[in-house]
């Protein structure tokens, strides 16, 4: 009945499972309501802490017992197992107000002082938010059903909220830099380097150093939103720093390149392209691959996968394939050109050290 007073302006749905609503009732406390409507969902969380990461979160945990009764638990998350949560009702001053049970569906109402805690909410009030299947699954992984999404909210006013989304931010950053810049800084190189003054030589260098730049800020976001004990337990951010040491090596690679020789084939110039030009391929390889799985890990809906997809096909057959085709017939044209008919990689790369 309590969520029938409020207007429903403070109010926000997290994957069709959870839903936040708040409501200050006085300049030092906030209602908060917790709805989880996913079948599976018996308990719901929230935690607060700076980096809106589960790991060094004050959270308080609810549900309702089977005889209808609310039950309202504060914890502090220290790391990742469940022996690590540590009751912290003397810091975080919350009070229960209901709670309902419909089926498996549960709704937690409680109130929370702005200035209690390890955490208090100032303007600008940082979350993590979590529906579980079953109690022991708080700080557990992979264990009961749950859902988990983090902002930051306004739970001072009433009306419009402001919510920033880090993760999304990342991964924004992550899809421009290594589904957009570098390679348009590839095919750049690759296609354009008979453009007056060397045209497609200097996109190539300014497209991939603000590609650098865009991969670094998303890999510095994801580093600050995660805590380590997260940030070294699942296979994306491996992966991520693995990414990340092959750009490093791609950047220092092109920087101390060898020149060319206008008297001779270097050797060193040589390898060089081939270990530069492969490096740069894979490098996308893996990067795309990691997009998808960081679309899985955020828990996208699954078109974002399908948007993705449908602009890398496009990409690769209206703009790769066609340039590529034609790259090939001008080299086989070319009355100056004295390579054999057949496409080589490696004639390629003799040609431009001549």
């Amino acid at each position: 009945m309590i969520l029938l007073l409020w207007d429903g302006k403070n109010r926000e749905t997290y994957k069709g499972k959870v839903v936040i609503w708040w409501n200050p009732i006085s300049s030092t406390e906030v209602q908060i309501a917790l709805v989880g409507t996913a079948d599976s969902v018996r308990y719901v969380a929230i935690g607060w802490n700076k980096k809106l990461s589960m790991v060094d979160t004050e959270a308080v945990l609810g549900g309702v017992t089977d005889a209808g009764e609310l039950f309202l638990e504060t914890y502090d998350i220290v790391n990742k197992s469940y022996i690590g949560c540590k009751p912290v009702a003397e810091k975080l001053t919350v009070k229960p107000i209901c709670g309902t049970r419909v089926g498996s569906n549960t709704t937690v109402i409680f109130s929370r002082t702005f200035d209690s805690g390890r955490f208090p909410l100032g303007y600008l009030g940082s979350f993590t938010l979590t529906a579980y299947g079953a109690k022991p699954a708080l700080t557990k992984h992979s264990v009961t059903p749950r859902t988990e999404n983090s902002g930051v909210f306004n739970f001072r006013t009433g009306g419009a909220f402001f919510q920033l989304q880090i993760p999304d931010i990342h991964a924004i950053l992550m899809v421009v830099a290594f589904a957009f810049l570098f390679p348009v800084g590839i095919l750049t190189w690759r296609y354009g380097r008979n453009l007056p003054k060397e045209a497609g030589f200097t996109v190539h260098r300014v497209v991939n150093t603000i590609g650098f730049l865009c991969a670094g800020g998303g890999f510095g976001l994801g580093f600050y939103m995660t805590h380590p004990d997260h940030f070294t337990s699942v296979p994306h951010s491996y992966f991520a720093i693995v990414l990340m040491v092959l750009v490093v090596v791609q950047i220092i690679g092109g920087v101390a390149r060898p020149h060319k020789d206008p008297s001779s084939v270097s050797m060193a110039r040589l390898v060089f392209q081939r270990v530069h030009a492969w490096g740069g391929r894979g490098t996308i390889a893996l990067a795309i691959a990691q997009l998808f799985i960081g679309m899985h890990v955020r828990e996208y809906p699954a078109y974002y996968s399908y948007i993705l997809l449908a602009y890398l096909a496009i990409v690769l057959v209206f703009v790769i394939t066609p340039m590529e085709v034609k790259r090939c017939l001008n080299q086989r044209n070319d009355p100056h050109n004295t390579r054999v008919p057949s496409y080589s990689p490696l004639q390629d790369d003799l040609d431009d050290l001549k």
